[in-house]
């Protein structure tokens, strides 16, 4: 009883969750295989073959952001065309999403593949 708003929160954080790894499944099967594999114990060759090919998609990543939503949507408000800031939501920033999604799934696929191939001991 109580605790009424961590409740609220861990639950719409679940479901926010849940819809993230519905957007990645070549990336959950690449991180299902991999703990299979190897468990808590990544090799760190790996690891750092995954962040540096995934680090330029951080740049991406920033833009989708609060801050440059709310950077658009007052430039927009300023100019007297709040219109503007829902064409950028629906085309630039969906695009680039989209783009980002399928990168990383490209990416998830390659480092399975690999995985795939490597001598299991």
């Amino acid at each position: 009883k109580g605790h009424v708003v961590e409740k609220l929160y861990h639950y719409f954080y679940g479901d926010y969750t849940a819809a993230q790894e519905q957007l990645s499944p070549k990336f959950q099967r690449f991180f299902t295989f991999m703990r299979e594999c190897y468990g808590e114990e990544v090799p760190q060759t790996l690891a750092d073959g995954f962040c540096k090919e995934s680090k330029p998609l951080m740049k991406y990543t920033n833009i989708l952001t609060f801050n440059i939503r709310i950077i658009v949507l007052f430039i927009s408000l300023f100019m007297g065309h709040p219109w503007i800031y829902f064409v950028f939501e629906l085309t630039v920033l969906n695009a680039l999403l989209v783009y980002m999604i399928y990168k990383h799934e490209s990416l998830s696929t390659r480092l399975y593949v690999q995985l795939e191939q490597q001598p299991r001991t």
